[in-house]
This record gives C-alpha cells, sequence and structure tokens, in this order.
C-alpha cells in the first residue's frame, strides 16, 4: 500500500529535551488523524472493519501484542489502545509482520544540499515525527488534557515498524 500523509505548520521541533515534547507529538497525531482516517475509510480491507469492535492489545515488554491464534483475518491483527479517554488505533501493527518505509519530501526553502532548513537536532526531529505517527504506548506519552478526540486513528502501533527512511527530492531553493 503506498499513500501520502502531509504536514503543513511550524518546524517540527526536536524530541531531546526534558518533556520529550508530549504536547507537540499529539498534535501531530490530531492532524495526521483525519488523513489516516480517509485513507482507512477508502480502503478496501479496512472500510469493512469496525473500528469499535477491535480487540485491546497485551503489552508483552515494550510491545503489543494480540490475542494468538489471529482469527478474524485483518481485523484479527488490528487493535485498539486506550489512553486516557481516547481510543488509539494503529493501520500498521507489530503482529502484522508489516513495515513502513517513509519518503519525506521537504516542502519549504532550504539552502541547496541543505536537508532540513534552519539549525537544529535533525535526529531529534525526526524522533519527533516517528512518535507522532505511532499510538502513544502509556499514559505518560500523552497529557490527559491533550487527548480531545475520542479516536486518533495513527498509522502505525510502533515507530520500531519504520525501517526505511529515504530523502525525496523536489524542496524549495533559497538562493
Amino acid at each position: 500500500m503506498r499513500f501520502t500523509l502531509k504536514y503543513r505548520g511550524e518546524d517540527l521541533k526536536s524530541s531531546g529535551n526534558s518533556d520529550g515534547r508530549i504536547r507537540e507529538k499529539q498534535i501531530l497525531r490530531g492532524r495526521f488523524h483525519t488523513q489516516v482516517k480517509n485513507i482507512w475509510e477508502n480502503h478496501n480491507s479496512l472500510r469493512h472493519i469496525s473500528r469499535k469492535e477491535l480487540q485491546e492489545p497485551t503489552k508483552v515488554a515494550d510491545r503489543f501484542e494480540v490475542a494468538r491464534p489471529i482469527q478474524g483475518g485483518l481485523a484479527g491483527i488490528l487493535f485498539r489502545h486506550k489512553v486516557h479517554n481516547s481510543w488509539f488505533v494503529p493501520m500498521i501493527t507489530g503482529p502484522m509482520e508489516a513495515y513502513c518505509h517513509l519518503a519525506l519530501r521537504v516542502g519549504r526553502p532550504t539552502k541547496p544540499g541543505q536537508i532540513v532548513f534552519g539549525g537544529g537536532d535533525l535526529d531529534g526531529r525526526l524522533k519527533t515525527l516517528f512518535d507522532s505517527l505511532a499510538i502513544p504506548k502509556n499514559e505518560e506519552q500523552v497529557k490527559v488534557g491533550d487527548c480531545t478526540q475520542e479516536e486518533y486513528l495513527c498509522l502505525l502501533s510502533d515507530d520500531s515498524l519504520i525501517t526505511g527512511l529515504s530523502r525525496l527530492s523536489g524542496e524549495l531553493h533559497r538562493h
């Protein structure tokens, strides 16, 4: 499956400070939710699955697992995870044994050869992005007041499912 998620807004902030950019990550989840929901509702295999009937996973070490043996086709490897008062539903889960390759396009002015506009910690900015594409694993990863929706559809159950990253050309250059 191939699709595009877009982010338009302020610069991604590095997750390297003491709070790990918890609020910024949840804001990004909210922005990606609408796009992932559109994919979910228009994909032949996903649109017939009732998200409210999905199982809740068990946590094994630092990952989510579903009931075994897996039954119910695709719905058997999907799940929803409750954090505070919101349900987080990933579209790609570890039990699927599917992985994610991200291709990033910087759509704003950069100097020729520069990966990201401005200075800063590139790996910290990418960590913020990767974390926002995944569901939070526990209540410490989301502030209760930042969960403003009943449901958040996310791309991934865990950012460890990102197995590839590339940079696409096509950014705007400053001279």
